[in-house]
């Protein structure tokens, strides 16, 4: 089996527009080299009861190296009280690896959008 040189990092959101806002600063700091956005139904316990959402699913992909840091910044920046942040060691296809290692080492360039 490989070893893992990356990671994805799973984290729930009230909106679309929360995700990407929250991906977008992750960019930014070049924290992440890709988010991708699902839409899903939550069923959880809060506050003593069983409640459910409509949350916006955020898969932001980085290299293992910068799963701590990422994270950690997600955790300042997340709207929610008790915010849902997992990390999962990830194997990926090295074209893949090395694009995103480039990706997250251009400290000082804004992500462009296409």
């Amino acid at each position: 089996m490989p070893s893992t040189k990356f990671g994805l990092i799973y984290s729930t959101f009230e909106s679309q527009n929360d995700a990407s806002d929250a991906a977008t600063v992750l960019l930014n700091k070049r924290l992440i080299a890709c988010a991708v956005f699902l839409e899903g139904n939550s069923l959880f316990w809060w506050k003593g009861r069983i409640d459910h959402a409509r949350e916006t699913i955020l898969l932001a992909k980085t290299p293992k190296s910068l799963i701590v840091k990422a994270r950690a910044e997600l955790e300042k920046i997340h709207p929610y009280e008790t915010p849902c942040i997992l990390t999962l060691p990830a194997d990926a296809n090295t074209p893949y690896l090395k694009w995103a290692a480039k990706e997250t080492t251009q400290i000082g360039t804004k992500h462009k959008k296409k």
